[in-house]
């Protein structure tokens, strides 16, 4: 017999027909589905074969890492990444994205990359020449082996677009995955960790060659660093509301102190804070769940029960669409099922609903260990430094507005800000990391004019500013845009820009009260009637800086510097636009909105 046709040996052939001998036809199928399935787990593994065997085909492999940051995570991870292969004997490139030189990428052959997605969907700005680049679809990479690494934030609709968005251009420029595309939410350093390892593994050992480059930032600080792995407990110096007692807002002043932590930051940088729920909230899940509170539940760090594990560990405040799908799978409500697959209105709950909401509004049968299952960590939140680094070495200044509003009869308050405004006792200590921002920092020049745009307590890192520029002597050209509701509630730190004004550290100041007059006046309806001064202090070299609320504040201030450029400088829209993306590239339009 022709063996070509029949591999099977004459003892494997009677085994075979002695199986297959009054075989029912469901078992039959169940044998073909199994065959089909070894023969597939064969080729998966015969094509990490053939990857293996191509990244050791040359006696010297070599790596290009390219990261794209808004924070500096991604450059952290990207750095790691690089010492673990130099480790293995491999050569490395290790680069920012915005130095990566465009035209190299047809050159390359193995290329991982650790981006970041910023807001809604938008790359980081050191991301956007080649998430450009690579729009175009005309880039082909047939010799590109890859691996993406994206990271991003489950509470913002596009969760890790940046990241999807370079992995579906390398994959369509004909580019192969060394590893699947990973998606990691604000707690990355587990996942982080083990995709480099996955990816080290990837490589065979090869001939070791000397490091080129610095020693990296670990993914996981060491216990002796204090990190979002392994807060300081900062004691509280003081805690103030500085909003009148007749506005309808709650701002507080908090100074916390970081002596002996060596924790340093620097303007523009912010610090995480880890809170707990309210507790209110957390009985009502209770009581309308009807689940035992000392139920227990296992976490990531230890076994509680479910009250503690509400009120300690897990998002109820927020919903992000994952906690919708989730809970959608489990309890089959055909109401939420529509509710996901219509768009908009999927937005527009999870804006504005929390977990109880969820749990009311589309009731099921579901545990309690599945409910848990449901939902992500809680994370730390992360608020702008209103203290200037030099001015406060051993000490740090936070702007919190307290979230506080009535829905449906119920009220609703943020977590982070209620607890430092409601829940915190004496003497407490915060649990606390500084959270790096080196796209928000203070022109290298002293003599860089600033134009600094901020709502509310958007303002906080223009104190910030201030006080360096101060303590430090420097001699850059200052004006604030500053707006909020009333002049006599709501002018946050009113005291000190007066201050700075007479001291001459602050050159101009324009204020928008939008509801001291009938018609409402924003930080926009400043910028148009300076028109003229802004775009000559832009033609002078100034740094613009626009700090606060993305949805209701950016863009009308984006819209609205378009306008000025177009008007003053004479020039299209389009050429606006390009005047505009050109401040950015030079750092001199840096925004840290949220």
């Amino acid at each position: 017999m022709n063996t070509t046709l029949n591999p099977f040996s004459p003892d494997q052939q009677q085994v075979l027909s002695q199986l297959l001998k009054g075989a029912s036809p469901d078992q039959l199928y169940w044998l073909s589905g199994f065959i089909s399935g070894i023969s597939e787990q064969q080729r998966v593994t015969n094509t990490q074969q053939i990857v293996a065997a191509s990244l050791s085909s040359s006696s010297e492999t070599k790596l290009t890492i390219l990261y794209g940051t808004h924070t500096g995570h991604s450059e952290a991870i990207a750095r790691e990444l690089a010492v673990m292969a130099e480790r293995k004997g491999i050569l490395v490139k290790l680069s920012s994205l915005d130095e990566y030189k465009i035209r190299d990428l047809v050159k390359e052959r193995h290329l991982a990359l650790v981006v970041s997605t910023h807001g809604e969907g938008e790359p980081p700005l050191m991301a956007e020449a080649l998430h450009e680049y690579l729009k175009t679809g005309k880039v082909k990479l047939p010799h590109l082996h890859y691996a993406v690494l994206a990271l991003g934030d489950r509470s913002y609709k596009h969760f890790c677009q940046t990241g999807i968005d370079f992995d579906e251009a390398f994959k369509a420029a004909g580019g192969k995955e060394l590893l699947p595309i990973v998606t990691c939410d604000v707690a990355y350093e587990s996942e982080a960790g083990q995709w480099v390892t996955r990816l080290i593994g990837s490589f065979d050992k090869v001939e070791t060659v000397q490091p080129q480059i610095d020693e990296a930032v670990p993914i996981t600080p060491t216990k002796s660093v204090y990190s979002r792995q392994n807060p300081f407990l900062a004691p509280v110096i003081e805690q103030r509301k500085i909003t009148g007692r007749h506005s309808d807002k709650e701002v507080w002043h908090v100074a916390l102190s970081l002596e002996d932590s060596g924790l340093r930051y620097e303007p523009g940088d912010a610090v995480g804070i880890f809170s707990n729920n309210s507790p209110e909230l957390v009985q009502q899940l209770i009581d309308f769940t009807g689940f035992a509170p000392n139920t227990t539940i296992t976490t990531k760090y230890d076994d509680v029960t479910l009250y503690e594990a509400l009120f300690h560990y897990f998002e109820i405040t927020v919903l992000t669409r994952k906690v919708l799908m989730d809970y959608a799978n489990i309890v089959q409500q055909p109401s939420l099922q529509s509710l996901i697959e219509n768009d908009a209105a999927l937005d527009e709950y999870v804006a504005q609903h929390d977990l109880l909401d969820l749990l009311q509004d589309f009731p099921g049968k579901i545990t309690a260990h599945q409910l848990i299952n449901t939902l992500r960590y809680l994370p730390p939140r992360l608020y702008s430094i209103s203290s200037g680094a030099a001015a406060n070495p051993e000490e740090v200044h936070l702007t919190i507005a307290k979230v506080k509003y009535e829905h449906r009869d119920r009220l609703r308050k943020g977590a982070c800000s209620s607890f430092i405004s409601d829940r915190l006792p004496a003497n407490e200590k915060i649990p606390l990391f500084i959270e790096k921002n080196v796209n928000f920092r203070l022109p290298a020049s002293d003599k860089a004019p600033l134009i600094m745009i901020g709502a509310g307590t958007g303002v906080a890192p223009y104190r910030s500013f201030l006080q360096d520029i101060e303590e430090l002597g420097r001699n850059n050209k200052t004006w604030l845009i500053f707006g909020e509701r009333t002049f006599t509630n709501d002018f946050l730190y009113q005291v000190e820009w007066q201050r700075f004004l007479q001291k001459g550290v602050l050159s101009k100041i324009d204020l928008a009260f939008s509801r001291d007059q009938e018609q409402k006046v924003y930080v926009q309806h400043k910028l148009q009637e300076n028109a003229a001064a802004l775009y000559d202090w832009l033609e002078q070299g100034a740094s613009l800086y626009v700090c606060g609320d993305r949805k209701k504040m950016f863009n009308d201030v984006q819209q609205t510097l378009l306008e000025i450029i177009q008007t003053q400088g004479g020039v299209s829209e389009d050429k606006a636009r390009e005047y505009l993306k050109k401040l950015k590239r030079e750092k001199r339009m840096q925004t840290d909105v949220y």
